[in-house]
């Protein structure tokens, strides 16, 4: 009886472990020769007002009939995830043979926004850039918070450091290095080194370059930063130029946010905005009062009267 007992656990064990076989894993570059029809991804509007770009990094399983049967976003803009998960559903593969079978298996796939190709060195330079990023995010919230806090000296040393991780980015993460560059700012106009703030806020339009244009809140924030240093340190005719181009730059991003976004995203941004404005406005007064630019003075009150 014993034998018979031991024989049949023998068999169930070996019918177990036929079924249970071990997931086969290929690289992206051995998936990627078996790929037969990838649809480029829908760069969703919301990533495009945000700016995000850059790859998203998918974990794909494929049936022994080629085709996607899951897909889960393991990195990249969480803007960007959603779509990049759609468009590698709808991929299709060559069945891949294991003993002249077909056999499922699992890889990474890359989806690159602005949706078009991309080659081995990107998706290198991808897994590294995301080693980089790791290491800022890690950072930021302490640089952030002790800016908000106004604990000046501590938080300039975040700051700087993350500024030095930043230097380690891709063009592709420009608004990482201006809010960087921005928040080292901030700390510096807390200590009244307004001179070396401008200096940080000029490196911060710099980082971002053609990134944002005159239609982007972000960019009416940062030369918002670099009026009240130059106010700050009594250059008036310079604060002034720079209140203008900071007010005119939310005025178009009021004006010309909203197309194919939520109601509610636009409206909380146009409040947003608007509050931004005002505050600036009120500041572009103050230096207009100082520096007895009257005429100014008069415009800038007008303005404030006219908006709601």
């Amino acid at each position: 009886m014993l034998h018979i007992v031991r024989t049949l656990l023998l068999l169930i064990l070996l019918c177990i472990c036929g079924f249970a076989q071990a997931q086969v894993r290929l690289t992206s570059d051995e998936a990627e020769k078996l790929l037969i029809d990838a649809p480029l991804a829908e760069y969703p509007k919301i990533a495009i007002v945000a700016h995000a770009t850059g790859l998203v990094k998918v974990e794909a399983s494929i049936s022994q009939a080629g085709l996607v049967t899951s897909a889960k976003a393991i990195k990249g803009h969480p803007l960007l995830q959603n779509a990049a998960v759609t468009a590698i559903k709808n991929y299709k593969y060559k069945p891949y043979l294991v003993n002249d079978k077909p056999a499922s298996f699992v890889t990474e796939v890359y989806v690159q926004f602005p949706p078009g190709p991309l080659s081995r060195d990107q998706r290198e330079e991808f897994e590294e850039q995301g080693e980089i990023a790791r290491q800022f995010f890690a950072v930021e919230p302490k640089c952030r918070d002790l800016t908000k806090a106004k604990k000046w000296k501590e938080a300039e040393e975040s700051c700087r450091t993350l500024v030095r991780i930043g230097d380690q980015l891709s063009r592709e993460r420009a608004l990482e290095k201006m809010g960087a560059n921005e928040f080292l700012g901030h700390t510096l106009v807390g200590q009244g080194r307004y001179q070396e703030a401008i200096e940080s806020y000029n490196r911060a339009v710099t980082a971002v370059g053609s990134k944002l244009t005159e239609r982007n809140a972000e960019l009416g924030q940062l030369y918002g930063s670099l009026a009240i240093a130059h106010h700050l340190l009594r250059d008036f005719s310079k604060a002034l130029e720079l209140y203008r181009k900071a007010e005119k730059i939310y005025q178009l991003a009021h004006a010309s946010i909203g197309a194919g976004d939520s109601d509610e995203w636009v409206e909380d941004r146009k409040k947003e905005y608007m509050k931004a404005l005002h505050s600036l406005l009120r500041f572009h007064l103050r230096a207009a009062e100082d520096s007895g630019a009257a005429a100014e003075v008069e415009e800038v009150k007008q303005l404030l009267k006219t908006l709601p």
